[in-house]
């Protein structure tokens, strides 16, 4: 997977991105300019990075999940 041409062959075999910068030249273009898949700088600003919750708040929603599912 570190050979780009190696990388691309996945991507181009299921259709989804990788982080692997020199696999680029090797993905088909209707993957490669597919925004859903290799979003722009513009589209990235706009979406959010998911953080992880501290111990305390994570077990509070994992005893309200519980609760969800057993009701």
């Amino acid at each position: 997977m570190l050979d780009g041409a190696n990388a691309a062959d996945i991507s181009n075999l299921i259709g989804a991105g990788n982080p692997n910068a020199a696999a680029t030249p090797y993905i088909r273009s209707e993957i490669a300019g597919n925004p859903a898949i290799f979003p722009t700088a513009t589209e990235m600003q706009g979406l959010e990075m998911l953080r992880d919750f501290d111990p305390k708040t994570r077990r509070t929603l994992s005893r309200m999940w519980t609760e969800i599912k057993v009701r």
